[in-house]
């Protein structure tokens, strides 16, 4: 898989997140966004970000109840 088709596939997983913290996600909904099966996603999202995709979703949620 090329580069460019991961950084797609995790930036549609981080717009997801951002676009719907106010509503319940389910990691289903975010490996959908990405368009890869759940290991594949998830693989994905840590490699490019350095971050679990949990751990990212805490921060942003973690950000958004500062404000």
């Amino acid at each position: 898989m090329e580069l460019m088709d991961k950084t797609k596939a995790v930036s549609r997983m981080q717009h997801y997140i951002i676009n719907h913290i106010d509503e319940p996600i389910t990691l289903e909904a975010l490996v959908n966004a990405a368009g890869y099966s759940k290991y594949y996603a998830l693989r994905i999202f840590k490699e490019l970000t350095g971050r679990t995709l949990f751990e990212t979703f805490h921060a942003l949620l973690s950000n958004k109840q500062r404000f």
